[in-house]
């Protein structure tokens, strides 16, 4: 059965109208940072009817119990940061900010060229992990759906935020492309090194780019509270 599906594209130029879409995006992203929590622990029902499946596609979903240390990358094969180490990933982004971001996208009418670059360099970790994930895939030393999904549908969400920021013209000019794509670029190798180190530094990394992103975005919309409303 083919399902006809009709598509219609629908312009998000900067107007008065369109604004709260923008507050929608600016405050969904705040919701990412929760990702990077370890799992709580939770009792499966691992039997499916009277049988348990012990097929390498439903233990690759739902980990049997002897396997439940290996059900998360972090786990797995990585280790507890230092307070000195997650010091240092704050002290670094916080870095590029104040010498990048705070210099170049400068001025109130480069909001949107700042969103555009943030949302470009949020993506990648997702990346990253799905690249390292899946080569551990291919090697044999480990095979689990649940987080290949997840960062998936986490870099799912992230490219509707950076669609927008696109719609609202914040890669109109070849620059803002040129510094942001270039980034994200080297982010995407330095990110895929740590996840291939120690997995819990690339996620804490990733946190504290989410949280700047948030902060970015809170305080934008603090300012510019009269004018989105």
């Amino acid at each position: 059965i083919v399902v006809p599906i009709i598509t219609t594209k629908i312009s998000l130029a900067p107007t008065t109208m369109n604004r709260p879409l923008l507050i929608s995006c600016l405050l969904a992203s705040a919701g990412s940072i929760s990702a990077f929590a370890p799992p709580q622990s939770s009792t499966v029902n691992y039997a499916i009817g009277r049988r348990r499946s012990t097929t390498p596609l439903f233990s690759a979903i739902v980990p049997p119990p002897e396997e439940r240390s290996d059900a998360n990358p972090s786990t797995k094969f990585g280790s507890p940061l230092s307070d000195g180490l997650k010091e240092a990933n704050r002290w670094s982004i916080g870095f590029l900010k104040g010498t990048i971001f705070d210099t170049f996208f400068a001025g109130e009418d480069r909001a949107y060229a700042r969103f555009y670059a943030l949302e470009t360099i949020a993506r990648v970790p997702y990346f990253s992990y799905l690249s390292v994930l899946h080569l551990y895939e291919t090697l044999g030393r480990w095979r689990r759906a649940k987080y290949l999904k997840l960062h998936f549908a986490e870099s799912w969400n992230e490219l509707h935020h950076l669609l927008i920021m696109e719609e609202l013209g914040g890669n109109d000019r070849f620059l803002d492309r040129f510094l942001a794509q270039h980034i994200a670029f080297g982010y995407y190798g330095v990110v895929i090194l740590s996840y291939l180190i120690n997995p819990i530094f690339a996620y804490n990394l990733n946190q504290d780019v989410e949280e700047h992103a948030f902060s970015t975005y809170d305080e934008y919309l603090k300012e510019n509270e009269e004018m989105l409303k």
